[in-house]
């Protein structure tokens, strides 16, 4: 994978937090292009869906399946329905997106429509077939696909307890993930066809990610420690001299000395 500098990773923050029209989160998945630089349509769309949803209550559905094995391609398709979403709502009010979803489907088509449809798997699939249609095109899937698909497109007229709704169901009914509400009062059901591998820890940090990949820190997201948090945050203490490295690595060293600061 392409090395991924702090100016890069910094890009992308201020990407989502623009258009997340909030500074004060710190941003749990950030996009990147297959060179390592900041994805600026993907970094605004996730910045737009803080801005258009409760955030908090769509991240638990992420983090609900952080635990399975395939987490990566179901956290994948999740961000598909939420880009058909949130892109609707969104545009109206920057209207470069057309241009920069446009270009990104162009981009995602060329680079994967030559693979054999025997060779795709599921989220390569889906992601065709999605970013066809945004360009008008026609994805030639199979009936199933063709179906889930559909399922996953979420409408824009969807308010947020309705999409999270909707996104579980849709979990439960094509890969048998269960919430974690739900994990507590009943017991897994059989697997049908679409169902992926099971729990396997050890994420890495960069996964791969549309044309490129996503930065996705597992002290923000899934792992056991995660699991013992708050369902909607991770709460670190630092000491004075960590939070100084902190400040200095987000905004540079300070102009003047320690003693002259004290």
């Amino acid at each position: 994978m392409t090395e991924i500098s702090e100016l890069q990773k910094k890009r992308a923050e201020n990407l989502i937090w623009n258009c997340a029209d909030d500074y004060s989160f710190t941003p749990d998945f950030k996009a990147y292009d297959s060179a390592g630089c900041a994805d600026l349509y993907w970094n605004c769309i996730i910045g737009a869906v803080r801005r258009h949803y409760e955030y908090p209550k769509i991240e638990a559905v992420f983090r609900s399946f952080q635990e399975e094995e395939e987490s990566d391609v179901y956290e994948g398709l999740l961000w598909l329905g939420l880009e058909n979403c949130v892109f609707a709502r969104e545009e109206p009010h920057r209207p470069v997106l057309a241009r920069l979803r446009a270009e990104y489907a162009e981009a995602y088509i060329r680079q994967n429509s030559r693979l054999p449809a025997a060779d795709r798997d599921l989220i390569t699939s889906l992601s065709l077939g999605h970013w066809m249609h945004v360009t008008g095109e026609e994805p030639a899937l199979d009936a199933v696909s063709r179906k889930l698909l559909s399922e996953l497109e979420f409408s824009p007229s969807l308010s947020t307890d309705e999409l999270v709704s909707r996104a579980k169901a849709l979990y439960l009914q094509w890969f048998q993930l269960l919430t974690e509400e739900k994990k507590k009062s009943r017991s897994r059901l059989v697997l049908p066809a679409l169902s992926l591998r099971r729990k396997q820890s050890g994420k890495p940090r960069y996964r791969s990610f549309g044309i490129g990949f996503a930065d996705h820190p597992e002290h923000l997201y899934g792992g056991a420690a995660a699991g013992q948090e708050n369902e909607h945050e991770i709460r670190t203490t630092l000491s004075a001299a960590e939070l100084r490295e902190f400040i200095a690595g987000k905004y540079g060293r300070s102009l003047f000395s320690p003693a002259r600061t004290a």
